[in-house]
Parts: structure tokens; C-alpha cells; sequence
């Protein structure tokens, strides 16, 4: 096997929490909750959970790990995802790509396909 080279530019981080929508749930969650609880509508916890999870994706001030490589000395700050399974996107592209690879390699057999996706509107 070759050596793999070092190289700083291979990893670039995410950047969930700066994105809009980030920003839009960390300012405006808690207010859509207080409102929904004073119209005494109270949603799962779960629900309530992947908000705040999702708040903390990829901000450093909520975890990282730190990464060297020990050939060149290069070193990173990797940030925590929220893993959630509700609506972040950059956790949700990533669970699918995981999810397709896994399909492929282990479940389908190895024949041609083709994906078709339906689309179903309630009323």
C-alpha cells in the first residue's frame, strides 16, 4: 500500500452553525415553544430535542475533538454533530449517504437499478 499524503486542505468542516436556518432556530425556538405552550399545544419531547440538538451543531463551544496528523504536525478542531434523525442538514445528508452506501455494499445485490421516488400530498 502507498503512504497516504499529508495535506491540509483534505478536511473541510461544516458549517451548520453559522447556516441561516441555524441561526434562526437558536434566536427563535424558544419563543415557538413558549407560544405553542401558552396555546396549550405541547409537542413531543423528541421534538423539543432535536431543536436544541441541532442549536449546538458544529459549534465548537458545544465539543470538539482536536486532531494531529504525526507526520506533518498539521492539527484541527473537529466539531461534535448533532447526529440528529429531525431536520439538520447537514446530519441528514450524511445519515443518507451512510445509509445508501450501506444498502449497496451489504443488502442489495449486485445488479443494475433503478431509484424512483413517489411523492404522496395529503389534503
Amino acid at each position: 500500500m502507498g503512504e497516504a499524503s499529508c495535506s491540509s486542505a483534505a478536511y473541510v468542516a461544516r458549517q451548520t452553525a453559522d447556516s441561516d436556518l441555524a441561526k434562526i432556530v437558536r434566536d427563535h425556538a424558544p419563543s415557538f415553544f413558549s407560544e405553542l405552550s401558552e396555546a396549550g399545544v405541547e409537542l413531543p419531547a423528541f421534538v423539543r430535542k432535536s431543536f436544541d440538538a441541532f442549536g449546538r451543531c458544529g459549534d465548537l463551544a458545544y465539543g470538539f475533538m482536536h486532531l494531529g496528523c504525526l507526520r506533518c504536525g498539521h492539527k484541527i478542531f473537529v466539531s461534535f454533530s448533532c447526529m440528529s434523525r429531525g431536520f439538520c442538514p447537514s446530519c441528514m445528508g450524511r445519515r443518507m449517504c451512510e445509509t445508501s452506501l450501506r444498502l449497496v455494499d451489504h443488502v442489495l445485490p449486485s445488479t443494475p437499478y433503478r431509484h424512483i421516488t413517489f411523492t404522496f400530498a395529503g389534503h
